[in-house]
């Protein structure tokens, strides 16, 4: 993998060990009751056996991070399993009643924290009280690395099944970057999943890394930028004594804005607020960035990008695109995003959710996952829905609980959810 060995090298960590399979380390505890659950409709399982498939190679040691405690505690009526999983670490759960279904979840990125942990589904109560098994990766790094975590995500699979049998259904969900590793879950592992359920998900790391980078270029063109500063200047330099001071006008901060929601799907409600929740964050990312040696000049490659506007701009798409700095990434770029993309191959069926304020992932990569699965022929396999809401996966858990019932339904009865159309000129009207 040669994206995250050269990541972790100019950050400054440690080499990856070649990939080997590794032995994995159980325990079992247990928890007071705590749970309050929902009733849902348990279809009728099949009896089909199928067989296993080859199991998935991972990584035998972390990478650029040290393993946290993975232990916990079991909810009433089930056992929590946990240990080592080669370089990463892993929970599971499975309740005594298990109605023959796992779960399996993704994480988000970790933003290259110096520990690996796993995350507990949100819904683990209605999961536990409904009779599934669930499981989760802490992965074997802390980068973007939605690909890796797709894959490391088949290996607790494989884990599982050693342990407790093949599930009679297995499906996949995940929120931000394991929303992207969801849906490259769909398209490799049909052999062992049934449907995929992503969450505010990212469309691959150059979407992601695209907007960002287009993110910079935007606040540079209304701070004024120009070609030759920016080829002259630290980027670090040009946020801090250029950029930040300039976006404290407010006629300048909604020229900002304005571009940033035209450039991501164009106007949808809650814009404005979701919005406002990003401006530093978004800026902090860049910092983090360049600390690790991951600047706009490296990771972000618009030469022959031509940037059309919308709706709300004062500046036309003209006027922008002759302002607009212009990069020519590094071959860092590739190294990053090798293995780490979506293709829109869907092998399963896969539902997302993405809240119409994100401009963390911005709801333009459900867009672009649209037309790629569209390009691949596989736009049967895609139902997508848009939530409103301000924040970065503001998916409330009684979402996401009906949004797996309706999965479910969709795989196991032929049922396909409602979705909307998120490629429509105008997204005013998108969600509930």
């Amino acid at each position: 993998m040669p994206t995250i060995r050269r990541l972790l090298l100019l950050a400054g960590v440690i080499a990856i060990v070649a990939l080997a399979t590794a032995c994995a380390e159980s325990g079992t505890q247990t928890l007071p009751p705590t749970a309050t659950l929902r009733a849902t409709a348990t279809p009728p399982l099949t009896a089909t056996p199928r067989p296993l498939p080859s199991p998935v190679a991972f990584e035998r040691e972390p990478q650029g991070a040290e393993f946290g405690d993975p232990a916990f505690e079991a909810l009433p009526g089930a056992q929590a399993h946990f240990g080592r999983l080669g370089g990463s670490i892993y929970q599971i759960e499975v309740p005594d009643d298990w109605n023959g279904r796992l779960v399996l979840y993704l994480h988000g990125f970790r933003s290259f924290a110096p520990t690996l942990t796993v995350s507990t589904p949100f819904i683990r109560d209605y999961l536990i009280g409904n009779g599934f098994a669930w499981g989760a990766s802490s992965f074997s790094s802390n980068s973007l690395v939605p690909g890796l975590a797709a894959d490391e995500t088949a290996a607790l699979w494989d884990l599982f099944v050693s342990e407790f049998g093949r599930p009679e259904y297995t499906y996949v969900t995940g929120h931000s970057m394991g929303g992207g590793g969801t849906a490259i879950s769909a398209e490799r592992y049909p052999r062992r999943y049934d449907g995929a359920l992503g969450l505010c998900g990212t469309a691959g790391n150059t979407p992601q890394l695209t907007f960002l980078g287009d993110f910079f270029v935007a606040s540079a063109v209304v701070a004024g930028v120009t070609q030759a500063e920016f080829d002259s200047t630290l980027t670090g330099e040009l946020v801090e004594t250029q950029i930040l001071p300039a976006l404290e006008d407010p006629a300048v901060g909604e020229r900002f804005e304005a571009i940033v929601i035209d450039l991501t799907g164009g106007p949808r409600p809650l814009d404005h607020e979701g919005f406002l929740l990003r401006i530093q964050p978004n800026f902090d990312l860049i910092r983090l960035g360049i600390a690790v040696g991951l600047d706009v000049h490296q990771l972000l490659d618009n030469q022959e990008t031509i940037y059309q506007l919308g709706p709300l701009s004062d500046v036309s798409s003209e006027e922008f695109n002759a302002a607009a700095v212009r990069v020519s990434a590094s071959s860092l770029l590739e190294e990053f995003t090798a293995g780490q993309e979506i293709t829109g191959d869907l092998q399963l069926p896969l539902l997302t959710l993405h809240t119409t304020g994100d401009f963390f992932v911005p709801i333009s990569n459900q867009q672009i996952l649209r037309r790629a699965v569209e390009a691949a022929g596989k736009g049967d396999l895609l139902v997508q829905r848009a939530v409103r809401a301000p924040g970065h996966c503001e998916i409330a858990p009684d979402r996401w609980e009906s949004a797996l019932e309706e999965l479910i339904a969709w795989v196991e009865e032929g049922i396909m959810p409602e979705g909307e159309d998120l490629l429509a000129d105008d997204l005013s009207e998108i969600g509930d």
